[in-house]
């Protein structure tokens, strides 16, 4: 039976066979996929606009994969992926869901797609922690965002803005000057050579709007 999950996942929907002991990587390999169709919100132009974001469905299996010290989770050689021993090496159809870390130890669930979806080679799908933070090494609620690859920067630099205003920098207290975050994104917006999608302050409205925990008692 297939796993479907909608474009807001919570990793407790994953099937506990899937989560990998890192102490024990050998037994990755006789993991068993799990059938899955994931939706993913496409941002193509914009992060907010008056019409709804449009929805693709996807086809794959979920998967898992360990790692621990001395280890790289982005895929080098030594990194195994259920089903087989072969290094996962390969991420071009290849989405992290959900994962598990800490102490230099780890466990992902792997999305591989059945096939690439239509354009794919101009957007890049991807995970968004939702909850706590998108930092966070043990997530509780991801985002699955088909994101135009131009725009990928622009959530990446809106994330960290987002962390600088909230005091996660210890160097940096941007409230001091800016009255609010809105104020303080459009700001650095005017340092910025190339700001897609209607720019940050657009980006950390849709983030706020998806459930972005950090984002729910903070004005935009």
């Amino acid at each position: 039976m297939k796993k479907l999950l909608g474009s807001v996942v919570n990793c407790q929907e994953i099937p506990r066979h899937l989560w990998a002991d890192p102490l024990n990587l050998k037994a990755v390999a006789s993991v068993k996929p799990v059938p899955a169709q994931i939706m993913f919100i496409t941002i193509s132009s914009r992060w907010t606009s008056p019409f709804p974001h449009l929805e693709e469905v996807t086809d794959g299996v979920l998967t898992s994969s360990g790692w621990k010290e001395g280890m790289d989770r982005q895929g080098q050689p030594v990194h195994l992926s259920g089903g087989s021993m072969t290094p996962a090496t390969n991420y071009n159809d290849v989405c992290v869901i959900c994962f598990r870390g800490g102490n230099g130890n780890g466990s992902d669930i792997e999305y591989r797609f059945s096939s690439p979806g239509e354009h794919g080679n101009l957007y890049k799908y991807m995970g968004l922690t939702l909850s706590p933070t998108h930092s966070s090494w043990v997530p509780e609620k991801r985002l699955m965002l088909k994101v135009r690859k131009p725009l990928v920067s622009v959530l990446e630099e809106t994330l960290q803005l987002i962390d600088n205003w909230l005091g996660r920098v210890d160097f940096l207290n941007p409230r001091k000057h800016f009255g609010s975050l809105e104020e303080y994104l459009g700001f650095m917006q005017q340092h910025k050579t190339y700001v897609g999608g209607g720019g940050y302050a657009a980006c950390a409205q849709f983030l706020k709007n998806q459930g972005y925990a950090p984002l729910q008692n903070v004005e935009i």
